[in-house]
């Protein structure tokens, strides 16, 4: 089944302006004479059935919004200006109303953006012809707007189309909106290893909130994240280690390296071509690392369904 979080509506106040250094454009000032009305919404302290990012763990039970995002970002477009952002929200774990937003819009269509974030330098801007087909997008403050080198976490999303013209009080499910990818190595860490190193390639780096799938750009897109592992003393001998991170859903391509303790390569091996990475489900590749003439499997665990197990020769 499908990851959900359930949000439901309330009452709570607060606006918080959009940066410039955001690139959303500023918000027009709508005429002090046009009739406002309040639009809400809001966390319940409730039970919600949910999974985690793990093949091992079953589904848990949490009523706390924190347990699953730190942060809340709140964005409105008019339908009719569908890429200006005319007000923001953002709210951390740490708020006495974190889950709990209100807003008061003039009678009209809208476009409401609500995103739960594991960081909080969430970034929403508008793309240009030079870079990006026209669109509203977000990214992280990272590397020139892109995907940054460390760890985006967990990330939840809706878009909403409301029609404002009395009081409005709806609830809302956010989904999954990422993916995470898994590298284990089924054999054990012999001596004289001093680092293994995780290459992800061309990942997705921006994502499109208008279809909440990665953004297509006119740019050569995909950044590549890097993780590596130190390998301490008490590791020699060990088995499945595993690396791995989220990923907004697209394609990606994996290479792994491991090197001695003279810091010289050993042995290079690349478990896939293009992968596409689907949101709310696992991919893990696993195999033996440490043997060169043995290659990785590949996992895939969607929507916390049955494991499917597929081979891989290189």
């Amino acid at each position: 089944m499908k990851k959900i979080l359930i949000i439901l509506l309330g009452l709570s106040a607060g606006l918080i302006s959009c940066k410039k250094e955001n690139r959303i454009p500023s918000a027009k000032h709508e005429e002090n004479s046009a009739e406002k009305y309040p639009v809400s919404f809001a966390v319940a302290p409730f039970d919600v059935q949910t999974g985690t990012l793990s093949v091992q763990s079953a589904a848990k039970k949490t009523s706390a919004l924190k347990d699953n995002f730190k942060y809340l970002y709140y964005y409105v477009t008019k339908q009719s200006d569908s890429l200006n952002v005319i007000k923001t929200i953002k709210q951390q774990s740490t708020d006495p109303n974190f889950g709990r937003v209100t807003d008061t819009l003039p009678a009209g269509k809208y476009n409401i953006f609500i995103i739960g974030a594991a960081r909080s330098d969430v970034l929403v801007f508008t793309g240009n012809e030079t870079l990006y087909f026209p669109g509203l997008f977000l990214a992280y403050e990272g590397q020139n707007f892109h995907r940054p080198p460390n760890s985006i976490g967990d990330n939840f999303y809706k878009k909403i189309p409301i029609t404002v013209s009395k009081y409005s009080n709806q609830d809302v499910k956010l989904d999954r909106i990422v993916g995470r990818v898994n590298v284990k190595f089924t054999d054990a860490i012999p001596p004289g290893v001093s680092k293994i190193v995780v290459n992800f390639n061309s990942v997705p780096d921006i994502l499109d909130l208008y279809t909440g799938v990665e953004a297509v750009t006119n740019s050569v897109g995909g950044e590549t994240v890097t993780q590596t592992y130190i390998v301490k003393p008490g590791d020699v001998g060990k088995t499945g280690l595993t690396m791995g991170d989220y990923f907004w859903e697209g394609g990606l391509w994996i290479d792994v390296t491991y090197y001695d303790l003279n810091g010289n390569e050993v042995d290079r091996k690349v478990p896939t071509g293009s992968w596409v990475i689907e949101a709310n489900t696992i991919v893990t590749f696993s195999g033996k690392l440490f043997n060169l003439s043995t290659g990785f499997n590949v996992g895939v665990n969607s929507d916390w369904g049955p494991q499917i197990n597929q081979p891989f020769e290189f």
